[in-house]
């Protein structure tokens, strides 16, 4: 989780992009341009709650709150992340974010 954000946030694409699982980055960010338009505002996100992680096999479900640093605008946000583990890698298979909170920088 903290890595895919640290490198998005960086825009070190090709490290973050692989931490999802194929079907994940294929049906929302089909193209190297949907990835980037998606995460290029992001300056940083950094955990504030959490993560806490409940596996189970080769899932895990990870909850926690970020503080998401964007272009113009600070997000404080509550999400749930579903892992999978593929070739013995934990992988971002979906997530749910709500942001509860924003404010202007």
């Amino acid at each position: 989780m903290e890595e895919f954000y640290t490198t998005t946030s960086e825009g070190e694409y090709d490290r973050s992009a692989p931490l999802l699982t194929d079907s994940w980055r294929q049906k929302y960010f089909p193209n190297r341009d949907a990835f980037e338009g998606t995460f290029n505002q992001v300056e940083s996100v950094v955990f504030i709650q959490g993560p806490s992680a409940e596996v189970s096999g080769n899932t895990a479900t990870v909850t926690g709150e970020t503080q998401a640093t964007l272009t113009g605008e600070v997000q404080h946000n509550q999400g749930t992340w579903y892992l999978v583990q593929e070739d013995g890698r934990w992988k971002i298979d979906s997530w749910d974010v709500v942001k509860l909170s924003s404010r202007a920088v």
